[in-house]
Formats: C-alpha cells, sequence, structure tokens
C-alpha cells in the first residue's frame, strides 16, 4: 500500500474474520487473538504507528487514526468502563472531553455515551459548576404542598387539619464572582411534576432515592437555566439514561452520584 502523505486514517480495513494480532511489530505493540466485531478498528493498530504518542498531550498530536488506534488499545486493555465497548464510543468521548478540558483517560472515566449523545457524571457537573463559582444550597426537602381554595388560602378537612396535595423540593445556586455573591438563582420541582410530567417516577432509583435524585435534577436544570456554558451542550447521566428510549438502567454509588448498571 503506497505511503499517505496526508497522515489520514486508512479506511480500507479487513474484515473481522481477516484480523489477527499476535504481532502487530511495526507499532511496537502486542495483543493476541482475533479481533471481536465491536473492536474490529484493532485492525488500526497496524496502520498506525501510536508507539511515541504523548498522551499527556492531549489529542493535539493524534489524528483520527491514531485516536481510533489510542481508543482501541485501552479498550482491549480492559482497565476502561465496559461500555465503551467500540474505539468511536471512546473517540466520541475524547473529543467531547477536549471541549471540557479533560485529558482522554479522564474522559473515559467521567462521561458516558446514550444513544450518540455524550453525558457527564453528577461529580463531573458540580465540579465544573465549582470551579464556575456556583454553589447549591438545598432550601425545601419533601416540604408538604397544601390544598388551596380559589382565593389562596388553604383549605382544612373535616378534623380541622391542612390537606397534603403534593411534596416539593426546592434549591438554591449562588453565583460569586471576583469573592463576592452576585446572584441566587431559586428552582423547585414537585412530586407530581416527576411523576407525572417528567415521568421520573417509574425508575425504581427515583422512588428508593427522591432527596438524592431531586437534588441532582434541579441543580442541572439551574445550571442549564442560567450557566449553559458549564455544561457545553451535555447533559448529567441520569437525565439522559431517564430520557432514553432505550434501557439505560442505573444506580448510586456510595457518594449519592447516579452510576450504571453495567
Amino acid at each position: 500500500m503506497p505511503p499517505n502523505p496526508n497522515n489520514n486514517p486508512v479506511l480500507d480495513l479487513p474484515t473481522v474474520e481477516e484480523v489477527s494480532f499476535d504481532d502487530v511489530s511495526d507499532t511496537g505493540l502486542q495483543t493476541t487473538g482475533a479481533a471481536a466485531p465491536d473492536t474490529q478498528y484493532l485492525a488500526v493498530l497496524g496502520k498506525q504507528d501510536i508507539s511515541q504518542l504523548n498522551t499527556s498531550h492531549g489529542l493535539a498530536a493524534m489524528n483520527l487514526g491514531q485516536r481510533l488506534a489510542f481508543a482501541s488499545l485501552l479498550i482491549e486493555s480492559g482497565m476502561v468502563p465496559k461500555h465503551f465497548n467500540t474505539p468511536q464510543k471512546a473517540v466520541l468521548a475524547f473529543e467531547q472531553g477536549e471541549a471540557l478540558g479533560l485529558r482522554p483517560i479522564e474522559a473515559l472515566s467521567r462521561l458516558y455515551v446514550i444513544d450518540n449523545k455524550v453525558a457527564m457524571y453528577a461529580e463531573l457537573v458540580r465540579s465544573r459548576a465549582t470551579r464556575a463559582g456556583l454553589r447549591f444550597r438545598k432550601t425545601e426537602t419533601k416540604a408538604n404542598v397544601y390544598q388551596l381554595d380559589g382565593n389562596g388560602q388553604e383549605v382544612l378537612d373535616e378534623a380541622g387539619q391542612r390537606i397534603v396535595v403534593d411534596w416539593r423540593w426546592t434549591m438554591e445556586m449562588d453565583e460569586w464572582i471576583n469573592s463576592k455573591k452576585e446572584y441566587v438563582y431559586t428552582l423547585s420541582r414537585t412530586y407530581t411534576w416527576a411523576n407525572g410530567e417528567a415521568g421520573l417516577m417509574r425508575n425504581p432509583v427515583w422512588k428508593k432515592h427522591m432527596d438524592n435524585m431531586f437534588f441532582h435534577r434541579i441543580s442541572c436544570d439551574l445550571v442549564r437555566m442560567h450557566r449553559p456554558d458549564v455544561l457545553l451542550g451535555c447533559y448529567e447521566f441520569s437525565e439522559l439514561a431517564d430520557s432514553s428510549p432505550n434501557t439505560h438502567a442505573y444506580e448510586l454509588d456510595a457518594d449519592n452520584n447516579p452510576v450504571p448498571i453495567i
């Protein structure tokens, strides 16, 4: 095959059945066995030399073929999250991670791909929000919402007790500029909203961990409404998982962050 003067990736890859990696001598990398269907881009390893790449410099020094090769190597190592099961998904995370200031390996541990969209884990959202001068505070947790009449007065039952018709969660987001609190934003969400309009209570995680899930959702909504630059068009992981037409189950880890069940 003639040399590629533009240093672009070679696209005429062999089929999966033709690929074997007992020895990839021209890259200095060793691997064994035939490529699985979802890792056929390991064939790029035989065509792109990545042995001298300095990955601490991020993606700047890599062309597309080298990024696919690097992603393939990481996947083959078994040391990256299992949901990154194709080089294409990993490269998508690399690209979004670069925009967020993450090195490639950080992108694989702090981002998630759902239906070809990149989502941040909750801890990354909060980390970026903190660096942007934002602080969150719960002001109401499962607060009672009482029935009101047409004049806005509370309705009492036969025993003279107020009638609870809903629960409400409220958070404040403070924005600090030059060590001074400049703005305070407030947002409330109710159980009726989550159970009806948003359809979130179908998820057992929401039913079991309502306080934590409302905290994640309201804080992300506040950021998206008032500081969208923090998210750069991304969503928090559970937001995409909850709205995906496919099944993306998750649970809360020890720090109450939503994480996928693989």
